[in-house]
């Protein structure tokens, strides 16, 4: 994948300087956990200072490249309508199809953090935390990427920036106030789960809808595990977070991806040079290529 994007972009941007990518992706999340009294401490400074969220920078896993180009090749005929679509390919034949609610909004950045408060609630459920299967791997990271994204540069996604930066604001707020309790590390999955979703729902009637949503259809995948197994449930989310990130790459923003290639290059932009390279340029179009 990369050395198929790398041909795209040479003949794509021959009178820019660019960096060479460093083959990684930031990362952020609405919810953080401080188990620790000195990482609360610094969290309380950081929104005393007004300081931005921490992110990470990590080295992209070779299975969300494969899941990206993977859910390309299957679905690059549903690419251009919504995400909605996708997630009900992916439940077709399913009992669970009530997931779709969390795909229908108006706004492409509250469906992203609504999904992304989800797979973080999900993530604490988790067991066997040594053995991170390739859809965990794929979720989780598109889905703290997609958070960054939301919070550090909306310029890149369908939405308009400024209206991104204060939903990211008030849904990290209210998610920082009901976490203020912090949980406890040590504690077993179970219970750190319980206690998650238990300070998550403290105050509720008062939360952003966006994080109300959030650990409502977290509490739903904790259902798909017991049912079906958590392998059920991350398949699912890798499925939605691949597509996802296909969905909000098709962009008519060529300075925002000409600055992010300046800077190194963003995930994203790879996706939309791969996708522009394929014949997709926008999400109303219509014209796909057959050879994907």
């Amino acid at each position: 994948m990369q050395k198929c994007i790398g041909r795209v972009l040479r003949w794509r941007c021959k009178l820019m300087q660019m960096k060479q990518w460093d083959d990684k992706m930031n990362q952020c999340s609405v919810l953080v956990l401080y188990p620790r009294r000195s990482d609360r401490i610094i969290a309380l400074l950081m929104r005393m200072l007004r300081l931005p969220d921490r992110k990470n920078n990590v080295k992209v896993p070779g299975v969300v490249k494969a899941a990206i180009v993977n859910t390309l090749r299957s679905n690059y005929e549903l690419l251009l309508t919504d995400p909605a679509k996708f997630l009900r390919r992916s439940l077709e034949g399913r009992s669970h199809n009530n997931f779709v609610w969390a795909c229908e909004s108006k706004g492409i950045s509250d469906i992203i953090l609504t999904w992304h408060i989800a797979t973080s609630i999900l993530g604490v459920r988790r067991q066997h935390p040594a053995a991170l299967s390739e859809d965990m791997i794929v979720s989780t990271h598109l889905s703290r990427y997609c958070a960054y994204l939301v919070a550090y540069v909306p310029e890149l996604l369908p939405d308009d920036n400024e209206w991104c930066k204060s939903l990211y604001k008030a849904v990290k707020k209210d998610a920082v106030r009901a976490l203020a309790g912090g949980v406890a590390a040590s504690s077993a999955e179970e219970d750190e789960y319980n206690k998650l979703i238990s300070l998550l729902e403290q105050g509720r009637a008062k939360h952003h809808q966006v994080l109300a949503n959030g650990v409502e259809l977290g509490k739903q995948l904790a259902g798909v595990q017991e049912s079906e197994g958590q392998e059920a449930a991350w398949r699912l989310l890798a499925g939605f977070w691949s597509g996802m990130i296909l969905y909000i790459a098709p962009s008519d923003n060529l300075k925002g991806h000409e600055d992010a290639i300046a800077r190194g290059g963003e995930l994203i932009t790879f996706v939309w040079a791969l996708l522009m390279h394929v014949g997709i340029d926008s999400r109303s179009s219509t014209t796909v290529a057959s050879g994907v």
